[in-house]
């Protein structure tokens, strides 16, 4: 009987998606590479030199049939250029090392002879793979199965070939449209965010136009084309004012509590159970998030991993204000909305605070978000371990636990990283994202339950 008890009281974990386990189960993992890559120039725009660029700017005219070079960090002031070269028949490759000295040297030299080239030969398309693999990702799983069902389709033939068509779509129209376009890694960045929020905010969209006139086949229709529509439009707004990945991260992030703060407003005015009202509500908590970052961005440069930093204690503040109320043993719905509220402002306030005259490379911002989540499950860990299996208070304790768990490995990555942190990021791609949003899903998920759309809880993009 003891051990059926504590089976039962170990599956009972596993309805607080909030605490942590869904967080792995819906991951998203994207890797890209495996090496530690640098850029030429003092710009980062030149990740590798071919035939075509070493023929313009004459860097390695030693090698004869020159293939292609790239430059690597191997440790602390240490660095690698691979040289890849065609002698008789063998593809061969030389690794020569550099100093730091040497490095600027030659971004120096690099950026100098970009600069006399015309403007049209050096692209900057380093966000180009990630855009295909993007809408291509979206059109086999989403696009492909949905706009059948907008359009209304009948008969397996029409539905399975508009699903072949509008996959392989889906890569054909961005490959060919970016063939000859910059494509920057913000750009990219901000194509991902607008085409799976883009979604989202579409489904919602639709409540908003219809109200209680509600038809799952328009949501579907609505959905798509916020999903494209945004992507795009974001895509085009990040490249014409140039931004940088740390604002691009800034701005989703800022949308993400948006729509957050957003969700929770309704309850705390009694509309949650109209539609159209609580769209509203979101979309405009939404656009509220967004300008709020951008105006934020002004004030000081956020490089990516400053971003996570800042999302990490917004996320941070939310979930430990909904433990507080949950410890109180709080059962109104507009007390949990405030707290997630006031939690998530002040936490992000804190944010913005600690990275000040700092700048985090991604990969540590990443690494603090990640102690973050570790530092949750360590709360859990030690919550099961101390729990009374005739107590009814476990709700209280795992909260509790998970939240003081989350702060302290929040604190000690910071900690660990802050002092570090004063040099301008290097170029590592660690992309970690928390929907801060569904932090409260799982406490006011009674209302509008038709029209939220399903999104993961997070995400990891890892390029390392």
């Amino acid at each position: 009987m003891q051990a059926s008890e504590d089976f039962k009281s170990f599956i009972s974990l596993l309805k607080y998606p909030v605490y942590g386990f869904i967080l792995f189960w819906v991951f998203a993992i994207n890797i890209f590479s495996q090496e530690i890559q640098v850029p030429f120039d003092h710009e980062g725009k030149i990740e590798s030199i071919d035939v075509r660029l070493n023929a313009k700017i004459g860097l390695f005219n030693e090698y004869a049939g020159f293939k292609e070079a790239r430059l690597f960090e191997v440790g602390e002031n240490e660095f690698v250029i691979e040289i890849t070269f065609k002698q008789d028949t063998r593809i061969l490759r030389k690794k020569i090392p550099y100093t730091t000295d040497e490095v600027q040297n030659l971004r120096t030299k690099v950026s100098a002879a970009l600069k006399e080239l015309p403007a049209e030969t050096v692209l900057d398309q380093e966000g180009r793979t990630k855009l295909i693999i993007t809408s291509t990702a979206a059109a086999l799983s989403y696009y492909g199965w949905a706009i059948p069902i907008a359009l209304h389709m009948n008969g397996a033939k029409a539905i399975a070939s508009t699903y072949m068509f509008t996959s392989a779509l889906g890569f054909y129209i961005p490959f060919v449209v970016t063939r000859h376009t910059p494509v920057t890694e913000a750009a990219g960045n901000a194509y991902l965010y607008g085409t799976t929020r883009g979604a989202l905010h579409g489904y919602i969209l639709h409540s908003l136009v219809v109200g209680d006139n509600y038809s799952y086949r328009r949501a579907i229709g609505f959905s798509v084309a916020g999903s494209i529509g945004e992507a795009f439009a974001f895509y085009k707004f990040a490249s014409l004012q140039n931004f940088s990945t740390g604002k691009v991260e800034l701005l989703g992030a800022g949308a993400d509590f948006g729509f957050g703060v957003g969700f929770a407003t309704p309850f705390l005015f009694n509309y949650e159970n109209s539609n159209r009202l609580f769209a509203w509500s979101m979309l405009a908590g939404t656009g509220a998030g967004f300008a709020a970052t951008n105006y934020l961005s002004k004030s000081q440069h956020y490089t990516q991993g400053d971003a996570f930093v800042f999302r990490g204690a917004g996320t941070m503040g939310a979930y430990s204000a909904i433990s507080a109320v949950n410890l109180a043993q709080s059962d109104n719905e507009k007390v949990y909305a405030g707290a997630f509220i006031a939690g998530s402002l002040s936490g992000l306030f804190l944010g913005d605070h600690l990275v000040r005259e700092k700048d985090f490379t991604p990969a540590q911002g990443t690494f603090i978000e990640l102690g973050q989540l570790a530092g949750w499950f360590t709360g859990l860990g030690i919550a099961y371990l101390i729990q009374n299996p005739n107590s009814s208070s476990d709700d209280r304790l795992f909260s509790t636990m998970s939240a003081v768990g989350g702060i302290a490995g929040y604190t000690l990555m910071y900690r660990t990283f802050a002092d570090k942190a004063l040099e301008k990021a290097a170029k590592v791609s660690w992309n970690f994202h928390i929907m801060p949003q569904n932090l409260l899903m799982s406490k006011l998920n009674k209302s509008f339950s038709k029209s939220i759309y399903s999104m993961p809880i997070a995400t990891l993009d890892v390029t390392f």
